[in-house]
């Protein structure tokens, strides 16, 4: 993907068609459902898109579209960001909004209503299609070892709200104000969903000394001897600890989703056999517990169609099954190509698009969505399921230990709460085997018993998505 494609008319900024896209997204968030959104009529002007949600046309929302210089200056890479208050008599008692690609001078309520119309007074459609889309990472600009874009290098990074959902913000702010206009209207309820996924990175199979040796140093003797073990036909450490991983979640009565590789020993692959025999005990014992399996692509497979193609290839004979098959990329290497990818690849939907560094919201929002596609003028084939926080990135870059890793879970959890989202969490299946962690990872358990769980497959279903 290399960077954004303005429209004809350049004043606009965007096709008519993102700009839909935009207000969609905006309007899932609002809580407004499916059959009234078909229901508005949409005027796309060179200045501004005005929506009128009822036939009647009596009411209307104005959206501004930013000025020709601000799409210039955006087009080169020159990058500001704006903070609007909530709609006045709503949310006021929380911190401002915050609008990336917009005005730095922008001020006041994000929207004002005034009898029957109310106005946007940022080019509030951009900043939701530009934050969802990952504009920022399509143009020139540091990566890290990995090739990926690192999370000090974002707007989120360098104006502090990695840990806010602005877009989900942005839909609860447009909410407000369609009660203002629309006093008897009641928005669709939204509630905080869990979505568990664990990569499955390694498996001790095939058995090599090398293995068994840093069995020994991570986990003891008694892990090593299993280990040893295993080389007969006996289950190694790190293959029973899948098991024992979903055991936890099902004590809380949580299921989650189990992704698996396929790929041959590398530098960042530690390369496993998934056809083995005990692999397939495991993915049976998991399946009849109602566990999703998936994918994990290798470190190979990033921005490479071809490689990725055989992975899936390989993992589909394995997994089986018809339903659509979704998963992550390994090391969350990811780029907005990544989409189009995936999409080749007939997936239904990745969950790579979270932090490495950190826990926060890289794309703006924990509510599962369909990507725009800017090079090719459409919304993706797929979903996106962003990952809200990793377990190596508390440990890694965070430098966190035991019990400190829950306060920025939870912390993450009362934001998808607050915007009616899905907390997806990232938990390797080797991790309970660490004890950097302590019982982090149970504690969290605890916190999400009773919420519901994602149901990934209804999503690929839904066409408002």
């Amino acid at each position: 993907m290399g960077g954004l494609q303005l429209a004809s008319d350049r004043s606009t900024g965007l096709s008519a068609e993102t700009r839909r896209y935009g207000l969609r997204q905006l309007a899932r968030r609002a809580g407004v459902s499916h059959e009234w959104f078909r229901g508005w009529r949409i005027e796309h002007k060179p200045d501004q898109t005005v929506v009128f949600p009822c036939a009647d046309g009596r009411q209307c929302i104005t959206f501004n579209h930013g000025s020709e210089e601000f799409w210039q200056r955006l087009t080169g890479g020159k990058f500001t960001v704006g903070r609007a208050s909530w709609p006045s008599g709503s949310r006021e008692q929380r911190p401002d909004l915050i609008v990336p690609f917009a005005d730095p001078d922008l001020s006041g309520p994000l929207f004002t209503v005034d009898g029957g119309a109310a106005q946007c007074s940022a080019d509030l459609l951009a900043s939701t299609v530009l934050t969802l889309s990952r504009y920022e990472e399509t143009v020139p600009g540091p990566r890290d070892r990995h090739g990926r874009f690192p999370a000090d290098a974002s707007l989120a990074a360098k104006h502090d709200f990695a840990m806010r959902p602005i877009v989900d913000e942005f839909g609860l702010a447009l909410e407000d104000a369609l009660q203002r206009l629309f006093p008897t209207w009641k928005p669709e309820p939204r509630s905080l969903q869990v979505h568990l996924t664990h990569d499955v990175d390694e498996i001790g199979i095939p058995f090599t000394l090398r293995k068994v040796a840093k069995s020994c140093v991570r986990g003891g003797m008694s892990r090593a001897v299993r280990d040893v073990l295993s080389g007969f036909g006996g289950r190694p450490t790190s293959l029973a600890a899948v098991l024992d991983t979903v055991r936890l979640n099902r004590s809380r009565n949580l299921h989650g989703s189990v992704y698996w590789k396929s790929s041959p020993s590398r530098d960042f692959d530690s390369g496993y056999e998934i056809r083995d025999r005990r692999v397939d005990e495991v993915m049976q014992t998991l399946s009849d517990s109602g566990i999703e399996h998936g994918v994990h692509p290798s470190y190979d497979t990033y921005l490479d169609r071809e490689c990725l193609a055989e992975e899936i290839g390989r993992l589909r004979r394995v997994i089986g099954g018809g339903a659509p098959l979704g998963g992550r990329q390994h090391f969350l290497r990811w780029s907005p190509q990544t989409w189009s990818d995936w999409e080749a690849c007939g997936l239904g939907y990745d969950s790579s698009v979270g932090f490495s560094e950190c826990v926060g919201f890289r794309a703006g929002t924990c509510h599962p969505y369909r990507p725009w596609l800017f090079d090719q003028d459409r919304e993706a084939e797929l979903l996106e399921v962003p990952l809200i926080a990793m377990d190596c990135a508390l440990t890694g870059p965070m430098g966190l230990r035991g019990e400190q890793c829950v306060e920025p879970l939870l912390k993450c959890i009362e934001a998808c709460k607050f915007a009616g989202g899905v907390f997806t969490l990232l938990w390797h299946t080797d991790s309970i085997l660490e004890p950097v962690y302590g019982d982090s990872y149970q504690r969290v358990l605890d916190a999400l018993t009773g919420v519901p769980e994602l149901d990934s497959q209804a999503c690929l279903a839904e066409g408002y998505a």
